[in-house]
């Protein structure tokens, strides 16, 4: 809870900031795809794979300066695991493990002159729920919520490589420039804390998405 408390004490003061000095804004709907799973799963003889799932959320954006921008965004994401037995123990030979987070990320980025940029920054997550499911063969057993028995709050390092590309006309008769862009990005994120609480064993997992999406920038009325 602290973690939240601090990143939207940050989050309110910045945007009080941005206000002020009357900067560029941009808005992005982002839709992509990822997987994700803990990265210490021991296999043995059995086969472990990580999971795959849609994803989305919005990115707003405040320009620094040409080069330099912070930005936020909302998303959800998920993670887990696939195991599937190499021998059948008590009828069970297949076992999936799947959770659903809210994250919230703040990054710097770098624009690069060639519309390339690059993100790094912390998110929290917040566990929306936490399933695992066993099955005998193409059969399900069983289906349980382990939300209770997690940590409902992480926290997360990510980064992200990306390219933008301007599309349409813009807006210069008005006292705001609507600029449309078109991006697609590589993120990748790496948490900090564990699933299990007091866990002996680190439950923490990683994740990649490919991300795109469509942004809409407001230029500041100074730069037209």
């Amino acid at each position: 809870m602290k973690n939240y408390i601090l990143l939207f004490t940050f989050l309110f003061l910045l945007v009080n900031y941005s206000c002020a000095q009357n900067r560029d804004y941009v808005l992005s709907l982002v839709l992509g795809a990822g997987q994700s799973g803990v990265n210490n799963t021991t296999a043995g003889v059995d086969r472990v794979s990580r999971i795959f799932y849609p994803t989305g959320g919005i990115q707003l954006q405040t320009k620094l300066n040409k080069s330099w921008a912070i930005n936020i965004y909302p998303g959800l994401s998920m993670s887990g695991n696939v195991r599937e037995l190499s021998q059948p123990l008590f009828g069970i030979s297949k076992a999936d493990s799947k959770s659903a987070f809210l994250n919230l990320g703040i990054h710097g980025k770098y624009y690069t002159p060639s519309n390339v940029y690059f993100s790094f920054g912390p998110e929290i997550s917040y566990l929306l729920w936490s399933f695992t499911r066993t099955f005998s063969g193409e059969t399900l057993i069983s289906n349980e919520n382990q939300t209770e028995f997690l940590n409902r709050s992480g926290f997360h390092l990510s980064a992200a490589i990306g390219y933008s590309k301007p599309f349409g006309s813009k807006r210069k008769d008005t006292k705001l420039n609507f600029d449309p862009l078109w991006f697609i990005e590589l993120r990748g994120r790496q948490s900090l804390t564990n699933l299990l609480p007091d866990s002996q064993t680190a439950t923490r997992f990683s994740a990649i998405e490919i991300v795109t999406g469509i942004s809409i920038g407001r230029m500041a009325s100074s730069e037209l």
